[in-house]
């Protein structure tokens, strides 16, 4: 049953590598090391406390460790300096894998993605322990060693099995063996492999010294006769896993896959638990070639987990002999650790992370540092790597094991084999190649300053790639990335120009869109735009464009009996123009559509009503047609022929203009208040015209030989009623307002009569656009038209609306069509708007694109201070001190105010702005909680209380502001002094009034709060010796009271809850790290200092800053009882 469960399933493609390894960041990185030969480690940094009980001064190390981008994934400063940095580490390696693999987060976002996950250290858990910082976010983040595994399964909304593993140093690779066991029975569709190692602590460099453990030298020498112990190392490294045919199917660039593979312990097999076994390794061997379905004979190369200690070595090559040693051809044998040292919970996967970029790149890297080969591999088939060489020439697909054992006697292994030819799966179709004339490329972040990196970092790519690689980078932008809010797009034909086209976008102003709810107005143009040849490029390139520009050609053919595509280029008359014009502008909509910019209403001027119509599902393509047709057959046959012009003055100005020619010239069109069209009989309109003209008036003829919407159509209204009498009109599923009548319709009304009114009757376009406008922004417009003829009018009516708005042209007469659209669809990204890239973008390879360009700031545990708790730039002072009674109150909690802000403030302050909340209960606790603020810190004396539900709850007794003050008092003559005081509780107590009325600041320039007295009239503090200690201000005249707004309020008190150093207005709670620990810790505070009681989801959710002060506002407002 075994085998046959093997020979059913697939192998596991390894489709995307993310790493952080000492001189290594990346995939490509990690070869340039490899296949350089390099030796990446180095000193050990000042972070990690370095004594004679060391007994090596060497390891690899990663810089920066602390950095971490807390905003991309939503969570909090407060939250970040509490969790691991392994695991912060973790978060953004296991990012990049995915980015690598090109599979982005909406894609992954409900997947049945498997995460595994292994972390070894628990150092950081003690600093935080230290701090005193033992909240649930501490727990959350440290420790457990599940929780990262979890966290990546939220952050990315996978939902296949989460698990963090640990087996000691064999943790990762065994991590991968479950992957694949899940992924063979179905349990997961994909799986993340992330593990991690940092060296925070020196604890365990003591422990290895004493044990002889470490290499002297700090260089790892596997296969060495003179090797003398490992070398520790940090590093990140994440894999993305896939069954190989969905790898195939999906255009997957695959680094290797994975056959098959075994776990197993020594037991006791070996003298001691840590020992290595020849037999448990030999055993381990074995059974991975058995479930792989390969036999050592097959095998090309091993990559061992050759940590270079003695023992270790000894053990793991005599079990190599065992199994290898007697072949006739040679067994290549090699360890990463040689580069990059031993990352101990990682090193596994930095092993799998080597050999799978060595089977994809065809070669096999050297392994350093083997100057005299051990005695275990003479007269054997082993072999070490000296320098790198190709893969050995078989006939068959390369083979290659990988081993990883642990501290506590786990051994595994798996087998990989190369990649199968996949070209037929990944390359760019050729035809797309030849026929796409305009390429897109678009770049987003979640900040904008990230995006301005990664927009250069484009240009670089696609300066490198030349010509021939834009459609791959374009292809992978689109299709292989996440979209984030914050976008930049750029459209080109080569590779120069959009480089330079990136460059300029990453540095100039304006240049990087955010996303935003716009809406989408469609607005098709009427006759005067149409040229001969137009659609033919679109025709013959986009697929969606021909499918329907064919289906209206079909409609004309059946109304009129001739084939569109035909006369493309000798289209003439309105009979053969404006059809053609309908068809042109059903089709481009539902390119538009198919693209992604879904409308959410349509408008027509003058006969862009008919294709309006049409795309707002009120008329069927064969009515459309029908209309257009007959339309254009009749007007071209009008009596008289007509003229139209286009003039810059307003509607009333122009009808003065015409005077009482009313009967021969109309005003056709309204545009907008200083933009109409008229139309009329060709000699009288230039009799109306001509004296506009000649006082500056913008006048410009349109290209038409007949005047719609004037009294010229009235001898054929009759007869164009007969005509239209079976157009049968439904309703409209998208929004149509009309510029017949100004009115959103229905449909029902768009029957023959409304079609006559639509050719006779005035376009009230700018009234129309206007209307839409008042239904608030931001708004897009999309002209479909084969020319701009709209776009300056809409943009005049956003910018006199003042609506943040868009005109996006779709064509240009006798410009290519392609490049057009791409630039209007690259300005609609900017703006937000979703774009089904797989219908834009035709298929081409999986090419390398620039790593996200990370904003990380440091988040660091800070260390405890004395008798302070540390949060973030919170601190709480607990002096052990509880409430007097109520007469002593404000005396007691100043007092206590007093000391806490003389730990935080050096040398003289100054407490101002007291402000007395409420009473205490005599022998509540007290706490002393401050905030920064502009000018130092606000203080607030809270009472420890039952609440009646059982719970503690802390009440704010006394708040103010504490600053810097002066650093010297001024000088009294102290002869009249009032008696002494036992404490400085009892002299504030007996001096200041419990409402605090004439108090204005209290001067401390030294904390001495026992024994003291005071001097008559000078509010002077004295202690006990006499020396000038404090000051007691009080109130001359009323001060005017202190306006800060609940808005205010509450972007500092969120800052400070959230540790952040700014806060987003707009941006929703939950997307800037707030959970349900951290809102109970806001609404606490809300409660305590403003009186106002929110509930949880208040702050939750898709909730904003502004909503919630506008909850607060009006929660305040009210009135109390």
């Amino acid at each position: 049953m075994r085998e046959e469960l093997r020979d059913a399933r697939e192998p596991v493609a390894v489709v995307g590598i993310g790493c952080r390894l000492p001189g290594a960041c990346g995939p490509q990185e990690l070869w340039a090391v490899l296949a350089s030969g390099s030796d990446t480690v180095g000193e050990i940094p000042d972070r990690v406390e370095v004594d004679d009980r060391i007994t090596t001064r060497v390891g690899g190390f990663l810089p920066d460790v602390d950095r971490f981008d807390a905003d991309f994934f939503g969570i909090s400063g407060h939250e970040a300096a509490r969790i691991d940095p392994q695991h912060r580490q973790m978060i953004e390696v296991a990012w990049e894998a995915f980015e690598d693999a090109g599979l982005g987060a909406e894609t992954l976002a409900g997947s049945r993605t498997g995460v595994y996950t292994a972390c070894l250290n628990a150092d950081y858990w003690d600093v935080v322990r230290a701090a005193g910082l033992s909240d649930m976010h501490a727990v959350a983040g440290n420790g457990a060693w599940g929780m990262p595994a979890g966290r990546l399964s939220h952050l990315l909304d996978l939902r296949g099995p989460s698990l963090g593993v640990e087996a000691t140093c064999a943790t990762s690779l065994l991590a991968v063996h479950l992957a694949c066991r899940d992924l063979w029975s179905g349990q997961a569709d994909a799986a993340l492999v992330a593990g991690v190692n940092l060296l925070l602590s020196r604890d365990f460099y003591v422990a290895l010294s004493d044990a002889g453990i470490l290499s002297q030298d700090g260089r790892a020498r596997f296969a060495d006769a003179d090797t003398d112990g490992y070398v520790r190392s940090e590093g990140a490294v994440a894999v993305v896993l896939k069954p190989l045919s969905a790898a195939l199917r999906d255009g997957d660039r695959v680094y290797a896959t994975i056959l098959g593979g075994a776990v197993n312990n020594n037991g006791r097999g070996s003298d001691t638990l840590i020992t290595p076994s020849v037999d448990g390794q030999v055993a381990m061997l074995h059974a991975a070639h058995a479930d792989a379905g390969v036999t050592a004979d097959e095998v090309d190369y091993v990559e061992a987990h050759g940590a270079g200690t003695p023992v270790g070595d000894q053990v793991e090559l005599s079990a190599l002999r065992e199994v290898f040693g007697s072949r006739s051809r040679p067994c290549l044998i090699g360890s990463v650790k040689s580069n990059v040292g031993h990352i101990e919970s990682a090193a596994g996967l930095a092993g799998l992370a080597k050999t799978a970029l060595a089977l994809h790149h065809g070669v096999v890297p050297a392994t350093l540092h083997v100057h005299t080969p051990h005695p275990v591999l003479a007269d054997t088939s082993l072999e070490p790597v000296p320098s790198a060489r190709p893969w050995p020439n078989t006939g068959r697909l390369p083979l290659a094991g990988i081993s990883s054992f642990g501290l506590s006697a786990t051994n595994v292994h798996l087998v990989l084999r190369a990649a199968p030819d996949s070209k037929a799966a990944s390359a760019t179709h050729p035809e797309a190649v030849a026929a796409r004339e305009a390429h897109l490329i678009p770049v987003s972040a979640r900040s904008e300053a990230a995006a301005r990196e990664l927009a250069v970092a484009y240009a670089e790519l696609v300066e490198r790639l030349g010509d021939d690689g834009l459609v791959d980078v374009a292809y992978s932008a689109a299709t292989r990335r996440s979209h984030h809010q914050n976008r930049i797009a750029v459209a080109g034909a080569d590779a120069a120009g959009i480089a330079a086209e990136l460059r300029a976008a990453a540095s100039g102003p304006n240049t990087v869109g955010t996303q935003r709810k716009s809406r989408v107005v469609f607005v098709y143009s009427g006759q005067g735009s149409q040229w001969k040849g137009m659609g033919r490029d679109l025709y013959e390139t986009e697929p969606t464009f021909r499918r329907v520009f064919t289906e209206c050609a079909e409609a004309i053919r059946a109304e009129a009996g001739w084939w569109l595509p035909d006369r493309l280029d000798e289209l003439d008359g309105p009979a053969e123009l404006q059809p053609a014009l309908w068809a042109f502008q059903v089709a481009l909509a539902s390119t538009w559509r198919a693209w992604g910019l879904e409308p959410d209403a349509v408008v027509g001027h003058s006969m862009g009503e008919i294709a309006a119509a049409c795309t707002a599902g009120a008329l069927t393509l064969r009515d459309g047609a029908a209309i257009a047709s007959r339309r254009g057959r009749l007007v071209e046959r009008l009596p008289g022929r007509g003229a139209m012009a286009a003039v810059g003055v307003g509607e009333q100005e122009t009808r003065r203009a015409i005077g009482e020619r009313g009967d021969e010239v109309a005003v056709a069109v309204v545009n907008g208040p200083d933009s109409v069209v008229l139309a009329g009989d060709p000699d009288a309109l230039d009799e109306v015209v001509a004296p506009l003209r000649a006082a500056g008036v913008f006048c410009r003829p349109v290209n038409v030989d007949y005047a719609s919407h004037s009294p010229q159509i009235e001898p054929v209204r009759a007869e164009l009623t007969e005509l239209l009498a079976d157009v049968a009109p439904r309703e409209a599923v998208i929004p149509l307002r009309s510029t017949v009548t100004g009115d959103l319709v229905r449909g029902p009304e768009l029957d023959g009569d409304y079609w006559v009114r639509n050719l006779r009757e005035q376009v009230r376009f700018g009234p129309v656009v206007e209307a839409v406008l008042a239904e608030g922004g931001p708004v897009t417009f999309v002209e479909i038209s084969p020319h701009a003829v709209l776009g300056t009018v809409l943009e005049d009516r956003l910018r006199d609306a003042d609506v943040d708005g868009v005109a996006i042209t779709s064509v240009l007469r006798d410009e290519p069509a392609l490049g057009t659209m791409l630039a209007g669809l690259g300005t609609a990204y900017t703006r937000g708007h979703t774009v089904v890239w797989d219908a834009v973008q035709p298929r081409g390879a999986l090419v390398d694109l620039p790593r996200y360009p990370w904003q990380g700031r440091t988040h660091r545990v800070p260390a405890k201070a004395s008798a302070a708790r540390l949060t973030d730039d919170v601190r709480t002072f607990d002096p052990g001190r509880t409430a007097p009674a109520p007469d002593d109150l404000v005396g007691v909690c100043l007092d206590v105010a007093l000391s806490a802000v003389s730990r935080v403030i050096d040398g003289g302050f100054e407490l101002t702005e007291p402000h007395r909340h409420g009473t205490a209960t005599p022998g509540s606790p007290l706490r002393v909680v401050l905030h920064p603020a502009a000018r130092g810190w606000e203080f607030a004396v809270r009472a420890e209380e039952n609440a009646e539900d059982g719970l503690c709850t802390w009440t704010t007794v006394l708040s103010g502001q504490a600053s810097p003050g002066p650093a010297t008092l001024p000088t009294y003559d102290v002869t009249d002094p009032l008696p002494a005081f036992a404490s400085r509780a009892d002299l504030l107590s007996t001096l200041v009034p419990t409402d605090l009325a004439d108090l204005d600041s209290l001067v401390l320039q030294k904390d001495r709060p026992g024994p003291c007295r005071t001097c008559t009239g000078t509010g002077l503090v004295l202690d006990a010796d006499g020396i000038a200690v404090g000051e007691l201000r009080l109130r001359t005249a009323e001060p005017a009271p202190r306006q800060t707004s609940v808005a205010e309020w509450f972007v500092d008190a969120l800052r400070t809850t959230l540790g952040a150093d700014h806060v987003d207005r707009t941006r929703p709670l939950s997307d800037q790290g707030m959970d349900s620990m951290l809102a109970a810790k806001l609404l606490a505070r809300i409660r305590t200092e403003l009186g106002v009681r929110l509930p949880a989801r208040s702050v939750l959710g898709a909730n904003t800053v502004e909503s919630v002060i506008t909850e607060l506002s009006h929660a305040m407002a009210q009135p109390h009882g």
